[in-house]
């Protein structure tokens, strides 16, 4: 009797986090204040925040379900020395959905060159990628080389990180397979399309990467989860020639927490080429 009130307890409370999950991902798509504008590329709308001014132009891309907004802090702090631009990707925000269904880092690549292009964003860009938007800046970077003066992977998706997850921390692939079933359509598409890759964009790009990885382990992520991540971390950066690991005691949106240690990684590169110090980020 008391193992089965153990394993109703056990239940039990796995299905109130789960709930708890759930709530989270409705909630995030809720309204939000806004706080960009809003302009035409290509014929459909997309939520901007463009500012401050001079080369090189930093690009901040979101992960799974985010709009511009977590880059916030930190993209005003980037501003202050250089051309800062923020944006909400295809469905999130206030930006329309896409023309295009695929989902895949090419795709989302090519339409942040439209964009960049359409804004007239001057080149070169480093880029910036928090959790699924750094495998999408590591594929603009693989299609655009010459544009890209170096990358700052904020705790980012490994490009065979689901089929890993399924391999070795099973438990939790089967957890996020149940809450994807309340995404929305932009974030199932997203997700459904990282799942179908497995392999990090080529060519190789051979500029400076930074790795920023989260110390602190995900809420509900089991403890082979966070070991898992930690390795995947570890070989993106070592895939790339110019990769650096940077640990960081945070959870995963590192710039919400620690917006200075994001600023920190984005000078580290700027400095790189030699850019003036006008004005401090910090």
């Amino acid at each position: 009797m008391a193992g089965f009130l153990m394993r109703l307890a056990a239940r039990t409370i796995r299905c109130r986090l789960l709930t708890s999950v759930c709530i989270s991902i409705l909630l995030s798509a809720c309204a939000k204040e806004p706080v960009g504008r809003v302009t035409q590329v290509g014929g459909r709308a997309v939520e901007i925040a463009l500012q401050g001014r001079g080369s090189p132009s930093v690009v901040f891309e979101s992960g799974l379900g985010d709009d511009l907004s977590p880059w916030m802090e930190v993209a005003s702090s980037t501003a202050r020395r250089a051309t800062s631009l923020a944006y909400s990707r295809a469905g999130y925000g206030r930006s329309a959905t896409s023309w295009s269904p695929r989902r895949d880092p090419r795709t989302v690549a090519a339409e942040l060159d439209e964009l960049l292009q359409t804004l007239g964003v001057p080149a070169p860009y480093v880029l910036v990628g928090h959790s699924l938007g750094g495998l999408y800046v590591q594929a603009y970077a693989a299609a655009y080389p010459q544009k890209v003066a170096g990358l700052v992977l904020v705790d980012p998706t490994h490009p065979d990180q689901v089929a890993r997850v399924r391999g070795g921390a099973p438990g939790d692939a089967r957890f996020v397979g149940i809450a994807s079933h309340l995404f929305s359509g932009p974030m199932r598409a997203e997700f459904q399309a990282h799942g179908d890759a497995t392999a990090f964009p080529e060519p190789v790009y051979a500029g400076p990467v930074i790795v920023m990885a989260a110390e602190r382990k995900q809420m509900l992520a089991s403890d082979a989860f966070h070991k898992l991540r930690g390795t995947l971390l570890r070989e993106i950066a070592a895939h790339y020639p110019q990769g650096e690991l940077r640990s960081v005691d945070a959870g995963h949106y590192i710039q919400r927490e620690k917006p200075a240690a994001v600023v920190d990684a984005i000078e580290a590169i700027v400095d790189r080429l030699g850019a003036p110090r006008a004005a401090a980020m910090h």
